[in-house]
Order: structure tokens, then sequence, then C-alpha cells
């Protein structure tokens, strides 16, 4: 029987593989790169949102397939590193084969990213918990998690503003600020 952290895993590495073919090799265009760079873009976030949200949704909802989600909650955080190391190779060849070029921005502030989701993945098992103490990864996990949304938040900002996706991009920064709103209002009531 497989378990839970190796169907969580292996979902990221399989539908990662899947969008490469078929962008690549069944399409395989600039337009298709540039779809790659969007799909896989998504998909990564779907991993870290059930990551990100788990903990704050448990809080009010408490539902078994919630609970399910933040005691692997790990997993998906290793999961949307893999999804979204796909994504970067995507990005890597879309510049590549296109003329558009990344901004600054992007460079800096995505990078940046990349390090710390780096940082998380490697220290996402006991052992690194352990080494590095409870507190620290919290707070590493915490800022990490924090700075992450909000480059998504960016991200889907301009794409809701300026693509055709404006409802899909909303609604992830409808997502988004509903965590934090939920993380803000329970902090509220600990205090």
């Amino acid at each position: 029987m497989i378990n839970k952290k190796s169907l969580i895993i292996s979902s990221s590495v399989i539908t990662s593989f899947l969008l490469f073919f078929y962008f690549i090799y069944y399409e395989g265009n600039n337009e298709s790169a540039k779809l790659w760079t969007r799909y896989s873009a998504h998909l990564s976030f779907y991993y870290f949102f059930l990551s990100f949200a788990a903990s704050s949704f448990n809080s009010y909802l408490g539902y078994s397939f919630i609970k399910t989600i933040l005691r692997n909650r790990r997993y998906f955080g290793i999961s949307f590193a893999i999804a979204h190391s796909f994504h970067l190779i995507a990005l890597t060849y879309f510049f590549t084969v296109s003329v558009e070029g990344p901004s600054i921005v992007s460079i800096i502030g995505g990078g940046a990213g990349y390090l710390i989701m780096y940082a998380m993945a490697f220290t996402s098992n006991d052992r690194m918990v352990k080494k590095i103490g409870s507190r620290k990864w919290k707070l590493l996990h915490k800022i990490g998690s924090s700075y992450l949304a909000i480059i998504f938040i960016y991200a889907f900002i301009f794409g809701f503003l300026f693509s055709e996706y404006r409802m899909l991009y909303g609604f992830y920064i409808l997502l988004i600020f509903t965590v934090y709103s939920i993380k803000f209002f329970k902090k509220i009531n600990i205090a």
C-alpha cells in the first residue's frame, strides 16, 4: 500500500512531468513555453496553498479532510518545492526561447523566494527541526511562507489586471487574503 507521503510527493512529480511533456514535446513552440510557465505556477500554488492554509482552516472548520491535510502539510510543502522547481525550469526555458527577459524585480524577488523555498524544503524533516531548534524552524517557515504568499499575491495582481484569467487570479488573491484574515482574527481571539 502506498502511504500518503509518497502519494502527495509523487503527485507533484508526475503532474509536473506531464505538464513538461505536454507543453514541450506535444506543442513545442514559444506560446507553449509561456503556457508551461503559467500552468506550472498554478500547480505549485495549489500545493503551496494547501500547506499554507491547513492550520488556519483547521482552526475554524476542523473537517476530517482538513485534518488530513494538516497532518501531511510537510509533504504538501515539499511537493510545492518540487512543482515550483519545475516552474523555475519552465521560466528558464521560456526566457531562453523567447525575446522576453525577466525584470530585475523578478530576478531579485523571485530569486529570494526560491532560496527561501529551498531552505524551507531542506528543513522540512524532524532531524533539521532538532538541529536548528523548534523556535528557529517555526520562524523560518512563518516568515518564509508569508514571503512566498506575498510573491504569489504580487504575481496574481498582475495576472488579475492584465490577463484574460481575471476571475481565476482574483479567486487566488481572495484565498490568500482569507487565510491572512483567519490568522489575524485567531490572533485577536487569543490575545
